[in-house]
């Protein structure tokens, strides 16, 4: 059984709102990519548990009318990380607060979390890539080697592959507050996978690629994105 986390827990400062929350599909994002994924994979006979990873306990969509009976595979790293991580580093109940309130929109707490809880290599990608193919991320669960994604115009560091080894690393940058992925990545001797097609990772960061990103999947609903 192979696992893909989606992540949900970013700022969204240039976005002006969650963007894991605004509407696809008439849902929100992060459901329609909940349910894209794992009934996808399910059509393809690929054996893969999907999760959302989430901030904290506050996030709407815990208590949404759109889980009603629905089964949805949860992580919450605010939940994970102040049993372990935060702990770790401090046992000053004020700073841990605040480092949980300043900290926990950098990517690299939701793979720290995430690998954490579930004990298992992961894929991670991110919830705003809402036309990442399911050939694309079949090729990093099938990887054998932690691996990120490199299309000809650049690297892409989500979606990538992740092994328990890494934790430690992870851990270390997080202490020394250095949350740059693709730092990490090259340190930790990623391989890459190539891709040829740039198209299918979009990224929705602002109010208008979103409102992009609703036009392009009008035209291609049908068509070859996110199969």
């Amino acid at each position: 059984m192979s696992t893909l986390v989606i992540l949900c827990g970013g700022l969204s400062s240039r976005f002006g709102a969650d963007k894991s929350l605004c509407e696809f599909e008439k849902k929100p994002l992060s459901l329609y990519q909940y349910e894209r994924l794992s009934e996808g994979f399910k059509a393809s006979g690929i054996r893969c548990k999907v999760y959302l990873c989430l901030k904290d306990t506050t996030y709407p969509l815990l208590e949404s009318k759109d889980l009603e009976s629905k089964s949805i595979n949860f992580i919450v790293e605010s939940e994970v990380l102040k049993k372990d991580f935060l702990d770790s580093i401090t046992t000053d109940t004020n700073a841990t607060t605040t480092h949980i309130k300043r900290s926990t929109h950098s990517p690299l707490y939701g793979i720290y979390a995430s690998l954490l809880a579930l004990q298992t290599p992961c894929v991670f990608m991110s919830v705003d890539t809402p036309f990442l193919s399911m050939a694309t991320l079949q090729k990093l669960l099938d990887s054998k080697k932690e691996a990120f994604i490199k299309t000809p115009l650049r690297d892409h560091f989500l979606p990538s592959k992740w092994e328990l080894s890494s934790l430690d690393s992870i851990k270390q940058s997080l202490i020394k507050g250095d949350y740059k992925l693709g730092l990490l990545l090259k340190s930790l001797k990623f391989e890459y996978i190539n891709i040829k097609d740039e198209a299918e990772f979009f990224n929705m960061n602002t109010e208008a690629s979103y409102k992009e990103a609703l036009k392009l999947h009008a035209k291609t609903k049908g068509g070859t994105h996110g199969r």
